[in-house]
């Protein structure tokens, strides 16, 4: 069973429970205050966070400004074509893990001054190798959400893409 709580404010939370849902709700709200913090700390004023609990323990966290339409915009993107995979094979959420092996390189792309290209341009290869249909819009997606700027600086992040895929699959 899939639960999202949603918080205007700052906050969405989605998780995998198993507790009655007296408890879940209690619990849940100290999730969504825990993660407003994290989001105001994290993303500065005006962010969103969501974050991925699985039962095995641990957590991802996808945050954002609100402001970072194509961030948004790609998260959404990569969510529908996760839910499509089975038919349009469009990504594959494998792919979406492995993204994480390939740290070193793309952590390297992106001290590159076009890095933007060379990322698409990398993105791009990885889903033709998967034998996917190397879509432009799926390889702008995953750019706009696998980066995040902190200070200036880019950083690669792998788990928007893996939040998505968790969310996709619950709408399967």
């Amino acid at each position: 069973m899939c639960i999202a709580i949603v918080n205007i404010s700052t906050s969405v939370i989605f998780r995998k429970l198993l507790f009655p849902s007296s408890i879940r709700v209690k619990i849940s709200l100290v999730f969504v205050t825990l993660l407003e913090q994290k989001a105001k700390e994290q993303g500065g004023r005006n962010s969103c966070a969501i974050e991925l609990k699985k039962r095995a323990g641990g957590s991802r966290y996808f945050i954002r400004k609100w402001s970072d339409h194509k961030a948004w915009q790609g998260f959404a993107s990569l969510g529908q074509a996760l839910a499509r995979s089975g038919d349009a094979h469009e990504l594959a959420s494998s792919l979406v893990y492995r993204l994480e092996r390939m740290r070193p390189g793309i952590e390297a792309i992106l001290k590159n001054q076009n890095h933007h290209e060379l990322l698409l341009k990398f993105i791009h290869m990885q889903l033709e190798k998967s034998g996917l249909q190397a879509s432009e819009q799926i390889a702008r997606s995953l750019a706009a959400v696998i980066v995040s700027t902190s200070q200036n600086q880019k950083q690669f992040d792998a788990h928007g893409p893996i939040i998505a895929g968790f969310m996709a699959s619950c709408r399967r």
